[in-house]
């Protein structure tokens, strides 16, 4: 889902200075565009509704981050840690949430998303190769043509997620402990998958 209400563009030293300042909530911010990978700390942070469309979030550190229904689409997050447990994040949650986000096209390869709340994500022709998606939650997402070739899938929830055309799911890791409950896939990933039971 795109942000509804979005604030005038401001640059990165500007976001940083307000944040150094004491504000922490960034709701509805309009980052369109902005280079962040200098300033990839975002640990905690409250950018819901944020525009970051474009964004160079490379190596970024999102752990604890609220980007729910958030416009990611065609942001770089190659290496960015949105999961797991980041020794910078105090919180007992500190899982990054992108529900309803939009990340169609986005770079994610090598992304660290473990445990990621990522219900209702849009990552239509996204890259996520080589991705840690363990235990993730994409319930409900659009993964139509993403890229899945050698993302770690171990408990990661698919449950009534589109993954019919999504690419290379037989080349993910630990597709067989994935949670495909309900999740919609295609006939030839339905074999494929089968086809993998049968070796183990």
């Amino acid at each position: 889902m795109i942000p509804k209400t979005i604030s005038e563009p401001i640059s990165a030293g500007e976001l940083v200075k307000r944040y150094n300042a004491g504000e922490r909530d960034f709701r509805g911010l309009d980052l369109g565009g902005i280079d962040l990978s200098v300033h990839s700390n975002l640990t905690n942070h409250y950018l819901p509704e944020i525009n970051l469309e474009g964004a160079n979030l490379e190596g970024a550190i999102l752990t604890g981050t609220h980007l729910d229904e958030a416009n990611l689409k065609d942001a770089n997050l190659r290496g960015a840690i949105l999961g797991g447990q980041h020794p910078d994040c105090k919180d007992d949650d500190c899982d990054c949430d992108v529900s309803g986000a939009t990340l169609k096209r986005a770079n994610l390869e090598g992304a660290d998303l473990r445990y990621a709340h990522m219900q209702w994500v849009d990552l239509e022709g996204a890259n996520l190769k080589g991705a840690k998606v363990v235990g993730a939650d994409l319930s409900y997402a659009d993964l139509s043509y993403a890229n899945l070739e050698r993302a770690d899938l171990y408990e990661t929830d698919f449950a009534h997620a589109h993954l019919a055309s999504a690419d290379n799911l037989e080349k993910a890791k630990n597709v067989l402990s994935a949670k495909l409950f309900d999740a919609e896939l295609s006939e030839d990933q339905d074999v494929a998958i089968q086809k993998l039971h049968l070796r183990t």
